[in-house]
């Protein structure tokens, strides 16, 4: 099933590509974020968070990938690292309706597995559109393959519940909360990000945000709930 699973992820991240590079005429827009915490005297760390996030959208099309890299320790020892990647197609039927197909895939070397990818086949909803305000929810069936650092990698069957809500406070401060839940037959990853960004200049912005993750069966020693409080600077393009 282990190859199943990466050729769909492939196969979902090159199929939004090549359907946005065909719509020539189209716009992209994205953004990318950088956070870097250094501490020197009693203790030497550095602590570093990057994000890149890609959008398409053109007709009934919209086309997404995000990028993430978390690394933390000092100048001996790493204490946090971790790699996710996100690629997501949608097809709107109308204003407010659309199906998705969404691949997910996550090395963390700290959380007892090797690897977590993930595909989910949808629908969502927009059930909010105001001028400053928008609510979407999707829910779908997928399936969900891990690799624990001591044995074979396992797959289970899931059913993934989001849903994103964002309010343009000003005309330079935005507040957003994405809450998504992947209920599996043996195992439920549940993750929320909140934050809060605020324009400095062009397109430069600050930005604040707390992420919760928690994992109802982890491996011995690992908790089940992890958060990350974050500053970052934000590039818009």
């Amino acid at each position: 099933m282990r190859n199943y699973l990466r050729v769909a992820l492939g196969g979902i991240i090159l199929t939004s590509t090549a359907i946005a590079t065909a719509q020539a005429n189209s716009e992209w827009k994205g953004n990318a974020e950088l956070g870097l915490l250094l501490t020197d005297g009693n203790t030497e760390t550095q602590t570093t968070n990057a994000k890149f996030n890609i959008e398409n959208e053109r007709d009934k099309w919209r086309h997404s990938l995000s990028l993430e890299a978390l690394k933390s320790g000092d100048s001996d020892t790493t204490t946090s690292e971790r790699y996710t990647g996100k690629g997501k197609t949608a097809y709107k039927f109308s204003q407010y309706n659309y199906a998705f197909a969404e691949g997910n895939a996550e090395h963390d070397r700290f959380n007892g597995f090797d690897y977590r990818a993930s595909v989910v086949l949808g629908y969502g909803r927009r059930l909010m559109d105001e001028n400053d305000m928008r609510l979407d929810v999707e829910l779908g069936p997928g399936y969900r393959e891990s690799k624990p650092d001591a044995t074979e990698a396992e797959g289970e069957s899931v059913f993934q519940v989001a849903g994103k809500y964002e309010w343009d406070i000003s005309k330079t401060t935005l507040f957003s909360e994405e809450i998504v839940s992947q209920i599996g037959e043996d195992v439920t990853i549940s993750k929320s990000i909140t934050s809060l960004s605020a324009q400095i200049v062009g397109n430069m912005a600050m930005k604040t945000s707390l992420t919760i993750r928690h994992t109802s069966e982890v491996p011995e020693e690992v908790e089940k709930t992890d958060s990350e409080l974050a500053v970052t600077l934000v590039y818009s393009f």
